[in-house]
C-alpha cells in the first residue's frame, strides 16, 4: 500500500500502522501523541501505555475507546515483570476482531477532514479506518 499524499518516510509509517494488528503507543514528554490517532485512523489498535492517554479526546474518542485500544501497565514494563509483546500474543483473535470492527465503525471521529472534502468520510459508512492488507487494519 502506498500514501501518495505524504513524503517517502510518512508513506512507510503509514504502510506499516495499516499492516500492523498492535500499534505501541508509549508516552514521552506528555501523555498525548500523534500516533495515537494515526494508529486508529489507519485501523491499527493502539497499546496505550497510561490511562491518561484513553481519555484525552472525550468528545471524539468516547465510551468506544475502551474496545478500540490496550491498555498496559507501563510500571510492569519497566520493571521487566510484563512482556508487551506475550501480553499481546495472547489476546484471542474473536478479540482482536472485536477492536478492529469498533475502530472501523467510529475511526472516523478523530479525523479532522474539512467537512465535505473528499476525504471526509461519510457518517454512515463506517469509513475512516485502513483495513489493508496482512492482518493489520479495522475495516478488512
Amino acid at each position: 500500500m502506498t500514501f501518495p499524499y505524504v513524503g517517502r518516510y510518512e508513506s512507510r509509517i503509514a504502510a506499516a500502522y495499516w499492516r500492523a494488528k498492535f500499534c505501541l503507543q508509549p508516552f514521552g514528554d506528555s501523555i498525548s501523541r500523534k500516533g495515537i490517532i494515526d494508529a486508529v485512523l489507519l485501523g491499527c489498535i493502539p497499546v496505550l501505555f497510561h490511562r491518561g492517554q484513553a481519555v484525552q479526546w472525550p468528545w471524539h474518542w468516547g465510551d468506544w475507546a475502551a474496545n478500540a485500544s490496550v491498555l498496559v501497565d507501563e510500571a510492569g514494563v519497566r520493571a521487566g515483570t510484563l512482556d508487551v509483546l506475550a501480553l499481546l500474543a495472547a489476546v484471542p483473535a474473536e478479540r482482536v476482531a472485536e477492536m478492529q470492527a469498533t475502530l472501523g465503525r467510529h475511526a472516523h471521529r478523530l479525523s479532522y477532514a474539512p467537512p465535505h472534502s473528499a476525504a471526509a468520510p461519510a457518517e454512515s459508512s463506517g469509513a475512516g479506518t485502513g483495513g489493508g492488507g496482512g492482518g493489520g487494519g479495522g475495516g478488512g
